[in-house]
């Protein structure tokens, strides 16, 4: 199956490796068969093409008692990608059909005084479960 991908570094072609395994993944990924669980899904697939979009971290939360990883089912978190949406992903919506999870993601304060390093090891927990586990649903 070949596939394009787009993403803020261009274009480029791809093609679907069978048998890939994702290793080192970190909890339990979120359920992307409850609808619930996405921030947008088309009403109907008569496009020829699908986005599957993936936004940005976007929580910021500097509460002392504020969560570093924050839960899909986070009203702020849920409030910020909705916002969002009316700035990127709505442009795809009637052209594509619109695929967006909500997926767990890092409250940007919680990078603060980290090094580079610290943060892509930060980023590989559970924020990249559920990115893997989204991807694996709709694919």
């Amino acid at each position: 199956m070949n596939y394009t991908i787009i993403h803020n570094r261009g274009i480029k072609n791809a093609r679907k490796k069978e048998n890939y395994k994702v290793k080192n993944l970190v909890g339990v990924p979120t359920d992307y068969s409850d609808k619930n669980n996405w921030a947008h899904l088309p009403e109907n697939t008569d496009n020829a093409v699908d986005t599957f979009f993936i936004y940005p971290t976007l929580y910021v939360n500097p509460e002392p008692d504020a969560p570093t990883i924050v839960p899909v089912d986070d009203s702020m978190l849920r409030e910020c990608v909705n916002e969002f949406y009316l700035e990127i992903p709505v442009l795809f919506e009637d052209i594509t059909n619109l695929y967006e999870p909500f997926y767990r993601q890092s409250n940007l304060c919680a990078l603060t005084g980290m090094t580079p390093e610290e943060i892509m090891e930060f980023q590989s927990h559970e924020q990249r479960t559920d990115i893997y586990a989204a991807l694996d649903y709709f694919f």
